[in-house]
């Protein structure tokens, strides 16, 4: 029994860390794409990092981060942030990439700050 139950959590995990990652590129290089590369969804920083985004067609992106909003021209296109001027704790970030066909989308990433 214990086994069993030993088994069936393993499962579960295998298929709940299977979940659809939101910072996958489409495999279409023709078609208007951004996505995050930097921090993986999910994950821990700390320290100076670039949080940043990549994709198809993308002309510059808008970042809104704590209520700001930062502009990037020039691929690669990133954002700084020093984690130790913010406490610890969960965090979400929202890019809007603009792309050279004029249109725009919006992409979000939750991280954790652990200084």
């Amino acid at each position: 029994m214990k086994k069993t139950f030993f088994v069936i959590l393993i499962i579960s995990f295998f298929l709940i860390s299977c979940e659809e990652k939101v910072t996958e590129p489409s495999s279409n290089g023709d078609v208007n794409d951004a996505y995050f590369t930097y921090p993986a969804q999910g994950t821990n920083v700390s320290g100076i990092i670039y949080i940043t985004v990549g994709g198809t067609n993308i002309d510059k992106v808008t970042f809104r981060w704590c209520g700001n909003f930062i502009t990037d021209e020039t691929s690669p296109y990133k954002l700084y942030c020093n984690t130790t001027n913010y406490a610890n704790g969960e965090y979400t970030i929202r890019a809007y990439p603009y792309f050279e066909d004029g249109t725009s989308t919006s992409i979000t990433l939750d991280f954790w700050i652990a200084n």
